[in-house]
């Protein structure tokens, strides 16, 4: 709950609203309220949530990465969205390969999916550096604002099957 201040800065940033949407989050009461209502629930159900990225040795929040499990998707998605001010510097490259090294090995997910808005072009690259490819087209009301769903199958480190442990 102590992120508040920076999820309403994250919240209304031009490229969030136009990309991810505007979820009216005005002042640092509606981040809280946000965060206990969509974020909460999902860590207590199975660990799956958006983290709070921070600069390494250093309490700055850059942005938001993690895995989320969407209704009408059989299979998380990953998800990030981080300030302008610390775009083209490979934080979240290293923030998304960190989520999908989790979603691999300590969740042991065998695919993981992305939702992107086609015009979004630094995400949309983002996603083929980590191997996501484009699968096809999402509409309303699965996507409120339109979108791409990209996938990928994972395997577990040394297991070729992409079979979960036994």
């Amino acid at each position: 709950m102590g992120d508040s201040t920076f999820f309403r800065e994250l919240m209304n940033e031009p490229a969030y609203i136009e990309h991810i949407g505007d979820k009216s989050i005005r002042t640092d009461e509606d981040a809280a309220r946000y965060i206990a209502e969509k974020y909460l629930p999902g860590y207590a159900q199975g660990a799956l949530g958006m983290c709070v990225v921070l600069q390494s040795g250093t309490s700055r929040r850059l942005g938001i990465c993690g895995l989320l499990k969407r209704n009408g998707l059989d299979y998380p998605d990953i998800g990030f969205a981080f300030l302008e001010r610390h775009w083209g510097r490979g934080f979240g490259l290293e923030a998304a390969g960190a989520v999908v090294a989790y979603a691999r090995d300590v969740r042991r997910v065998s695919r993981l999916l992305a939702i992107v808005s086609p015009s979004n072009a630094r995400s949309v690259k983002l996603l083929g550096r980590l191997g996501m490819i484009r699968e096809r087209r999402l509409a309303p009301p699965a996507f409120p604002l339109g979108g791409d769903l990209y996938g990928m199958q994972l395997e577990a480190e040394g297991d070729a099957s992409g079979r979960p442990p036994q």
